[in-house]
């Protein structure tokens, strides 16, 4: 009988990695990232252990076996900030309830969307090198040294001051760095919340000074598309934070 358990106990792990591995490739873990930014609680919670058994399948040693999930690692890598992100916040509001007298109920804190998105957009990049973006998102969560790794921006802009003001040598890197977080800015804004981590990365001043820049150029060295962007991101920025924020 305990052998026959083993068995379908070894035969539900592999299906589990498997299921998992191809889920990952549908992009089932940027969605479920994605979702920690609902307004629905229970939503938030399905998606947190959805997360979980993600992470469960990427360190199983039958994930190590499947060939063709060689971006495991770097996925592995963004989940893992992710859920250490989260203990590190959870860590910090026991500590303050405790201090206040308070219990502590099982909360799946609502990440802002525009913090969520750039996990999730990581997720479908970090799996491609070939992608323009790869260097600078591995780069980014390389560089995260604090708690083990932990992802800082839970509850803030990621990675805008980087890239946004990039100094690399390359131009053509450091155009594609800056269009890629405008276009994170412009569809990740989608609330008041989004629009306060925004501000208190100081992004409404950086691109108002930027526009200011442009306005001084040259019209022949002015970049359209970076331009109508530039004001396309502003505009939600308005929309999403109430014009008197300007």
């Amino acid at each position: 009988a305990d052998a026959s358990y083993d068995a379908r106990s070894t035969l539900y792990r592999e299906t589990f990695t498997k299921v998992a591995y191809r889920l990952s490739q549908k992009g089932a873990i940027a969605l479920s990232v994605m979702a920690l930014s609902s307004k629905c609680p229970e939503l938030r919670k399905i998606a947190a252990s959805v997360i979980y058994r993600f992470i469960q399948a990427l360190r199983m040693e039958e994930a190590h076996g499947i060939t063709a999930w060689r971006s495991r690692p770097q996925i592995n890598m963004v989940v893992c900030s992710l859920q250490r992100g989260l203990m590190v916040s959870r860590a910090r509001r026991l500590s303050k309830n405790t201090e206040n007298g308070e219990e502590e109920m099982l909360h799946i804190p609502m990440l802002p969307a525009v913090s969520a998105l750039f996990l999730a957009r990581s997720l479908m990049i970090i799996p491609r090198p070939a992608e323009s973006m790869y260097g600078a998102i591995n780069k980014f969560y390389l560089r995260l040294d604090n708690n083990g790794g932990a992802y800082a921006d839970c509850f803030s802009l990621p990675g805008f001051m980087t890239l946004f003001g990039s100094v690399q040598e390359d131009t053509d890197l450091v155009r594609r760095e800056r269009l890629w977080i405008l276009h994170l800015l412009k569809d990740g804004t989608l609330d008041s919340y989004c629009y306060k981590v925004a501000a208190g990365r100081h992004a409404p001043e950086l691109l108002l000074s930027f526009v200011d820049a442009m306005c001084s150029r040259n019209p022949q060295d002015v970049d359209e598309y970076e331009c109508l962007l530039l004001l396309d991101t502003i505009s939600v920025l308005v929309e999403r934070g109430g014009a008197s924020s300007f």
